[in-house]
């Protein structure tokens, strides 16, 4: 009578840590695919790395107690390792991605725009999106250090006058939110896109124009990935 009580509960207890760890584990891979952005889903799959994964391997060793130091040890390994390889890919993904500044969110057509990168406009090329009144005037260029600015002339000219006259740093790929011609004082600024903004640019034709930005962005700061100088 004792022992099959001994059993019953353990088997509840490893039937419960089982699903514990599969929930984990779906959630994790549900938030793979339906999280926007790349850092959001080294996030979700970090839950499936440690809390799901663990969660089976305790509930195999109380189910199987014969196999309890092996799956102990894995589940020592992936509590150390998880969180180093985590480290290593957001650090790799941070110097390689196209940083998003968004100057100017409360414009209309930086409403389309942003809607646009939310929806994942491209799977290609790995992006984060920032909002300028989230940092001080400097932080944006010492901690977002953006390689895409988006915005009205005003606001992405003070971006440009934060900039040191030389620097090893190419100046971010623009998109002006305009609906004419460039103004004068930014036409001469290198590496800058247009958008127009009038109520005649479709959503797909934003989406196109971003996808062309965003390849841009990225060939003109390939430089600084490689740690090769570049200079205005």
């Amino acid at each position: 009578m004792e022992g099959t009580l001994v059993n019953t509960i353990q088997n509840i207890l490893g039937s419960g840590f089982i699903i514990f760890g599969v929930v984990f584990s779906v959630l994790g891979v549900i938030g793979i695919l339906r999280l926007p952005d790349t850092y959001s889903r080294l996030h979700a799959s970090g839950k499936v790395g440690t809390l799901g994964v663990i969660g089976i391997c305790i509930g195999a060793a109380i189910l199987m107690p014969s196999a309890a130091l092996k799956v102990i040890a894995l589940s020592l390994f992936l509590v150390f390792t998880g969180p180093v390889s985590s480290h290593a890919i957001a650090a790799s993904l941070h110097r390689h991605e196209v940083r998003i500044l968004v100057t100017d969110p409360t414009h209309p057509a930086a409403k389309r725009i942003l809607k646009a990168l939310d929806a994942q406009v491209t799977s290609n090329i790995s992006y984060s999106v920032y909002n300028v009144g989230e940092y001080a005037p400097l932080e944006i260029l010492t901690s977002v250090k953006p390689t895409l600015a988006i915005g009205k002339t005003e606001s992405l000219m003070e971006l440009i006058n934060l900039l040191p006259p030389e620097t090893v740093r190419p100046l971010p790929v623009f998109i002006v939110l305009y609906k004419d011609e460039i103004p004068p004082q930014i036409s001469g600024q290198p590496h800058v896109a247009q958008l127009h903004c009038n109520v005649d640019m479709t959503d797909a034709e934003i989406e196109e124009l971003l996808k062309a930005t965003l390849v841009q962005a990225t060939n003109t700061f390939e430089p600084i990935a490689s740690n090769v100088p570049h200079r205005i």
